[in-house]
């Protein structure tokens, strides 16, 4: 009877001692899996953008593109994150900072203020603060600078002005001076990102 009380004692103790080593095991293939996939989030984190707000995410990663149109456009072949950020001689954390949809940011890019109008009143003005400048500089010069502008379009354009837009309209019997009111909160995300996307 005691070697039976014996025996079932060493079965007991190796069982248990087969399951706290079963246990160990365990543990450390979870904490393997875990720091691997922390080393993956933040490889992925380094060269992509997985999220820059509600209702502005869907498709960051799609980096389909017509490369024979962008190269016939004179256009930058930029098929991710990483490659723009690169480009623009920045991080992708930088650029992730500075593209964050600004209505769920803590940090606004812009710095708001008001001036005089002409015909009485305010105008209220969001000037990009200077890393947004610098991004949107970019953007500008080796973007849409090289893409063809309609011949009509005279804001914003180099070598244009109120004057140039006016002279097709001299001596003419009707002029119409129309002004959009805040136009430029209108343009929204859906509306650039299609911009863009049709390049």
């Amino acid at each position: 009877m005691r070697d039976e009380a014996e025996l079932l004692r060493d079965i007991r103790r190796e069982l248990l001692r087969a399951s706290r080593e079963k246990q160990k095991e365990t543990r450390e293939r979870r904490e393997r899996e875990r720091a691997e996939r922390a080393a993956n989030w933040k490889t992925r984190q380094a060269r992509e953008i997985t999220y820059l707000g509600p209702g502005v995410s869907a498709g960051l990663n799609h980096v389909e593109s017509d490369e024979a149109k962008l190269r016939d456009a004179g256009l930058p072949q930029l098929g991710d994150a990483a490659s723009i950020a690169a480009a623009m001689g920045i991080r992708v954390g930088e650029l992730r900072f500075l593209a964050f949809s600004r209505d769920v940011s803590r940090v606004s890019h812009y710095e708001t203020f008001r001036v005089a109008k002409k015909s009485g009143g305010t105008r209220t003005i969001r000037a990009p603060r200077p890393r947004l400048k610098a991004a949107q500089r970019w953007i500008l010069e080796h973007v849409l600078d090289r893409v063809p502008v309609h011949e009509a379009a005279h804001g914003f354009r180099r070598g244009r002005s109120v004057r140039t837009n006016a002279e097709p309209h001299v001596n003419q019997a009707i002029v119409v001076n129309l002004d959009l009111a805040d136009f430029f909160p209108t343009v929204r995300y859906p509306r650039v990102k299609g911009m863009f996307q049709w390049l």
